[in-house]
């Protein structure tokens, strides 16, 4: 059994640690060199946080399995959701963790399959179409937009129960999830919780209006159903 301080890794700088060499646009290869060169277990230093790599399967089960008992997600993710307004099973710990988890259970189990596959199967056949037009055309393949418009389809169906793509034929939701991302991303590397209110809208503000839109649809499909 080692500590955390005797775990090899790059070297540190005081103060600042390694964040000198993190690019958050090269994460996944710094980390990748990294386990290359110090072992499927190193340490590295965000400022004067410790963090631990782990890139060993046996190791990541075992911590998953350990959770929220001896583990738990960084405690910024929890304070970011609860800002915004959208704290639940992916950023809850303990007792609320385990209550939403039973709902995600029961969600998908296998009873459920069925409706998953169509949805699933939906929106590959547009990521299959998609990924056709645009190659027909020649140049480069812009392979993440398309990936994430498939990740919209497929989640919004599945946790909404609404189809969105037909309200985001401009791609202007994607583009407002970009922005929400981004602004999270920034949120979890600032030091200072500058700026920081008590709610932020923002989510609110670019999602609100689509999954309103997709429900009134929806709505109206019903009515016009019943009549």
């Amino acid at each position: 059994m080692r500590s955390i301080d005797e775990l090899a890794g790059p070297r540190r700088l005081p103060v600042i640690g390694n964040a000198h060499q993190i690019r958050p646009s090269r994460i996944h290869l710094i980390g990748e060199r990294w386990c290359a060169q110090y072992g499927p277990v190193f340490r590295y230093d965000l400022g004067r946080r410790p963090v631990v790599g782990v890139a060993d399967l046996d190791e990541i089960n075992t911590i998953l399995r350990a959770r929220p008992e001896s583990f738990r997600r960084w405690g910024q993710i929890e304070a970011l959701a609860r800002e915004t307004g959208t704290y639940g099973v992916f950023s809850a710990e303990g007792e609320d963790w385990r209550r939403q988890r039973r709902l995600a259970v029961t969600a998908l189990n296998a009873d459920h399959l069925d409706r998953y596959f169509f949805v699933i199967r939906r929106a590959a056949e547009r990521l299959r179409t998609g990924l056709n037009r645009q190659a027909s055309v020649g140049g480069c393949v812009d392979v993440r937009s398309h990936l994430k418009a498939f990740t919209v389809d497929v989640v919004s169906a599945l946790a909404f129960g609404e189809d969105l793509a037909g309200y985001d034929r401009n791609g202007e939701l994607r583009g407002d999830i970009d922005r929400v991302f981004a602004m999270a991303g920034r949120r979890f590397g600032c030091r200072l919780p500058t700026g920081a209110t008590s709610s932020c809208p923002l989510i609110a503000h670019s999602t609100g209006p689509w999954i309103a839109c997709a429900r009134s649809s929806a709505g109206s499909s019903s009515r016009h159903a019943r009549k």
